[in-house]
């Protein structure tokens, strides 16, 4: 039990209103009768509102974060080029293990040939990962370079489509 000073703000039997005992359950206030509807201590006290960070503003208290931020955007490009490396890798080491020597080497010359496109295609998606890092800071990097990805290479898919003129069906 906690004991107060009697003061002239407490309440029947020397406690002070403000003082809340262990068994009161979280969002109640302490403090009057405890049979009363209306009474103070069957008052509901709503949760806090939740505060976001202000992007446009910057003060001191801020200045390890900034690491922080950086840190994301690099995991973030590094999470966003593995989406595009492991597939790439994948597919070359099936042409490698499969297949005749004539047709691992026409295999082989359709990948080499398709990469200065894939390499564009992860440049848009290296931008697209570095706007949803910018915008959403709440996603996991893993999941901003999947979406960058995914993204970015449908953008690349319709660049490239206009650019060269070949129709997309």
């Amino acid at each position: 039990m906690v004991t107060t000073a009697r003061s002239a703000a407490a309440g029947p039997g020397g406690q002070d209103p403000t003082v809340v005992p262990r068994s009161t359950p979280p969002g109640v206030i302490a403090g009057g009768s405890r049979g009363s509807a209306g009474s103070p201590a069957n008052r509901y006290a709503p949760p806090r509102e939740r505060q976001w960070p202000d992007r446009g503003r910057e003060d001191e208290s801020s200045e390890g974060t900034h690491e922080a931020a950086d840190q994301r955007y690099w995991v973030t490009a590094l999470w966003t080029v593995t989406w595009y490396a492991v597939p790439l890798a994948l597919a070359a080491m099936w042409i490698m293990l499969g297949g005749a020597g004539d047709q691992r080497g026409s295999a082989l010359g359709s990948l080499r040939g398709a990469l200065p496109t894939a390499a564009g295609s992860l440049l848009i998606s290296l931008l697209m990962a570095a706007m949803l890092r910018w915008a959403g800071r709440t996603w996991r990097p893993i999941w901003v370079g999947f979406a960058a990805a995914a993204v970015g290479a449908g953008v690349a898919t319709v660049v490239f489509s206009a650019i060269t003129g070949q129709s997309l069906s």
